[in-house]
């Protein structure tokens, strides 16, 4: 019977490896900065606030007995959706001067309704109380009327050259 070579360690692969994940991860986050999102922190911190409320929202489906697979697949269109919003709206604004503040007006919304929605799956998993769960909502709630009645669109209007 003939014995199998047993693998061995090779180093040249093992930095292949190594060097070609890291070409991916600086591949993904220059096109994100450059196509989707600048800066590119902001854009993986959304999709991580999304997926973690993704995952306490079926932690909890679980726990209730409510788990349905049509429920599973809407964080793929949640995350789809949020990302066409935000490379439309990051290229608006690159396009000129046209509206400074739609970035700030699609991601702030972006935000809060999924920070909403994951201090509610937090309170319904039992992670934080009632009162706690409570005091963020009207935090948020309020942070989010303050900034609405803070903007001032003249200051965001764009300054059009002269000509003498």
């Amino acid at each position: 019977m003939k014995k199998l070579p047993t693998p061995t360690f090779d180093l040249l692969n093992y930095q292949v490896f190594i060097h070609s994940i890291g070409a991916l991860i600086g591949l993904i986050y220059g096109f994100v900065d450059s196509h989707i999102w600048s800066p590119a922190e902001t854009y993986f911190l959304v999709m991580s606030l999304v997926l973690l409320d993704f995952c306490t929202g079926i932690l909890y489906a679980y726990k209730s007995k409510g788990y349905c697979e049509i429920k599973a697949q809407r964080v793929i269109f949640t995350m789809l959706a949020y990302t066409s919003l935000l490379f439309y709206t990051f290229q608006f604004s690159k396009a000129g001067g046209v509206m400074p503040l739609l970035t700030h007006i699609v991601f702030v919304p972006m935000v809060a309704v999924t920070m909403i929605s994951l201090v509610k799956n937090f309170r319904l998993l039992g992670w934080i109380n009632r009162d706690l769960a409570f005091t963020i909502n009207q935090k948020l709630d309020s942070k989010i009327k303050e900034d609405a009645l803070n903007v001032n669109p003249a200051a965001s209007e764009p300054v059009l050259p002269t000509v003498n």
